[in-house]
């Protein structure tokens, strides 16, 4: 793991790795309060735009509060390092690690009942999204989490879509303590 150093935050381990960023378990120094801190770890061509995009990721998730929506309390740039990053609450599995659809529907437990109960809760974070005006555009079992009660929770915003007007210029309007501006996603 690379040394990461994000101010206000202790990391604690990896959890996981995507496109534009790295997610961690850490530990909010000031509260003790337990998060999963997304860090900004993209590189290349186009880390640029990139960055922008994920900043933007961060303050839409922080504007959409619904129970099936990872949930984002915090994002920000770090003053040091100028890295991006967003804090969300941990969505750990049965075991206490996360657990994505695509581990969760290998277990025995996996039956008629429980698929109807996923597909009604994915169906309930897709209509709240869409009554947004927010498109996901990455939907698949990779980018589902599952909680310890077996409940989803939809993640990975990275490549969605704002379609409603108002809420497109609240993203863009919003500057992070960096004073980069936040690009529209659209």
């Amino acid at each position: 793991m690379t040394e990461v150093e994000i101010e206000s935050f202790k990391i604690l381990a990896e959890l996981g790795q995507g496109g534009m960023g790295t997610v961690y378990d850490a530990v909010h120094e000031a509260t003790g309060q337990r998060v999963a801190l997304k860090v900004f770890s993209a590189t290349g061509a186009s880390k640029d735009f990139l960055r922008k995009r994920f900043l933007a990721e961060g303050r839409m998730l922080l504007r959409l509060k619904h129970p099936r929506l990872v949930q984002v309390y915090d994002v920000g740039v770090d003053t040091r390092t100028q890295t991006p990053y967003y804090a969300m609450d941990p969505v750990l599995g049965p075991d206490g690690t996360p657990c994505t659809l695509e581990a969760y529907r290998h277990r025995s437990e996996f039956d008629e009942r429980t698929v109807v109960r996923i597909y009604r809760e994915l169906c309930e974070a897709l209509a709240f999204l869409h009554e947004q005006g927010v498109v996901h555009r990455d939907v698949k079992l990779e980018n589902v989490l599952v909680d310890s009660s077996g409940h989803l929770h939809l993640a990975d915003f990275g490549i969605s879509r704002i379609f409603d007007e108002d809420f497109r210029h609240q993203i863009a309007m919003t500057t992070t303590s960096g004073g980069d501006k936040v690009p529209i996603m659209g």
